[in-house]
């Protein structure tokens, strides 16, 4: 209330510190990077474990051969093929096995959250849109409202000057 009597309302809104909903286009840009670099990356890791398995499936051809040529299976020479070069390279295809589906794990995750991200922005611009109508609708209801008690003021004036008057 001012000093004269008057009412001031003030109908501006601090928004200061407010995204309005939008994500930065820094942060889209990281996450699609991220994807597409995890995505590169499980294509270079299944590359490598296709060549594991091709390299396993031939140690087994080869270890499959030594046993049509009539190497016992209780033979040094079969055994230590088998401790030197198949077992090796098994645990190798498992673990890059491994790599790789920890991989896809984590490339789900990060793309579940960035549709999460993405679903979340547009949910908060749908409700900024709204917000903002609301906003309006009330301001103007304001400004309507200081109209009519501006008026009732001034033939409220008007009628005092008469009264007086008479």
């Amino acid at each position: 209330m001012a000093v004269d009597g008057s009412i001031i309302i003030d109908t501006k809104l601090d928004t200061s510190g407010i995204n309005k909903g939008k994500m930065s286009k820094a942060v889209q840009a990281a996450t699609a990077a991220e994807i597409t670099k995890m995505n590169a990356d499980i294509k270079e890791q299944e590359k490598t474990v296709a060549g594991l398995s091709a390299a396993l499936e031939k140690l087994m051809a080869d270890y499959n051969s030594m046993i049509a040529m009539g190497v016992s299976a209780g033979d040094a020479t079969l055994n230590a093929f088998d401790m030197e070069k198949i077992t090796p390279a098994a645990a190798a295809l498992d673990e890059a096995k491994a790599k790789l589906e920890g991989m896809r794990e984590k490339t789900a995750e990060l793309t579940a959250e960035n549709e999460k991200l993405i679903a979340s922005k547009k949910r908060v611009e749908k409700q900024m849109k709204k917000t903002t109508k609301t906003f309006e609708a009330y301001g103007k209801r304001i400004a309507m409202l200081a109209r009519r008690v501006f008026l009732y003021s001034i033939v409220l004036k008007g009628l005092h000057g008469v009264l007086n008057y008479i």
